[in-house]
């Protein structure tokens, strides 16, 4: 029933893969999001087995108000040449991505009986098929960036146990989705969309221009596809830490800490990558590998992986 996407390098197993080509970069003005509208019907039952995940993953949030706002459900990506990357984004009146619970071990381990029950719901046909990107249940796009600072460090964010998904797992700094207030049938500019993750969560000055796209990658552990980027800013991580106390979305994450931007000090973090407790995310594992073969060359980070896989 349950299989994780998962993508294999230097001998590390990483939770997600790239859906385009590794490798492959897109400058700013290249990446293209337009929203749709599209209207679905939800039955009854999936609104009550999904008010049940939600009481499991995030039961300080209100059921009503979380069932009831707008959000993106589908999407589905074209390649253009080798130019652009475009991205069709459906929107809806309604948001169940928590149905990919189903799929999760808390769920999957505590509570089988719901997790059996979604299945009634969920297509493993569309989860698995990369060009569906993630069926039709999943939650909006998002763009996660690797955050590259003056004294060669990078970011990562411990998720609070609060948040619906990925919670209690580590991240790369900058995690945003595109939402429907961008504006429906027009395209929406991605870079802003990570300036925003940017000031929001860490209270970071990032200029759209020095943002590098990394292509499209999905997440093994919900199935939800998303932009990779990396931007380099000129503070160290002393001044990032400082700053990010007066950030406006603290309560996304319990703490931030910094690793070497280094192929050894991005292997060392992702050695772990599955482990429960010392998991990255689905995006942060590819994001913070695809930005060091960006920096460093595939080459030397295979090197790297594989010295950390014969440590393990």
């Amino acid at each position: 029933m349950y299989e994780m996407i998962t993508s294999k390098f230097g001998g590390i197993v990483l939770p997600g893969k790239m859906i385009t080509p590794s490798g492959k970069v897109w400058k700013p003005n290249q990446v293209v999001c337009r929203l749709v509208p599209e209207e679905i019907s939800v039955p009854d039952e999936v609104r009550e087995l999904s008010e049940q995940v939600l009481a499991i993953k995030q039961p300080k949030t209100n059921a009503r108000t979380f069932h009831f706002r707008r959000a993106l459900i589908r999407r589905r990506y074209y390649l253009f040449g080798a130019k652009t990357l475009r991205m069709e984004v459906a929107y809806s009146r309604y948001q169940f991505n928590l149905l990919h619970a189903a799929f999760e071990d808390l769920v999957r381990k505590e509570r089988p009986e719901i997790a059996e029950a979604l299945l009634q719901f969920v297509s493993e046909d569309d989860l698995f098929d990369l060009n569906k990107l993630g069926g039709p249940l999943s939650s909006g796009v998002g763009i996660t960036t690797v955050v590259v600072l003056a004294d060669q460090q990078t970011i990562m964010t411990h998720r609070s146990k609060e948040v619906s998904l990925n919670a209690d797992l580590n991240h790369t700094a900058l995690a945003e989705g595109v939402n429907p207030e961008e504006g429906l049938g027009r395209e929406i500019y991605l870079p802003s969309v990570a300036v925003r993750a940017a000031v929001e969560e860490l209270n970071l000055p990032v200029d759209r221009e020095d943002l590098v796209f990394l292509g499209l990658a999905i997440d093994g552990r919900y199935w939800s596809p998303g932009i990779i980027a990396k931007v380099e800013i000129p503070l160290t991580w002393q001044e990032v830490k400082e700053r990010s106390e007066r950030a406006r979305d603290r309560w996304e994450r319990d703490n931030i800490r910094f690793i070497p931007y280094t192929p050894e000090g991005i292997a060392e973090e992702l050695r772990y990558a599955l482990e429960p407790g010392k998991g990255v995310t689905g995006f942060g594992a590819i994001a913070l590998l695809e930005s060091g073969i960006y920096d460093f060359g595939q080459e030397e980070m295979e090197r790297a992986f594989r010295n950390i896989a014969l440590q393990a």
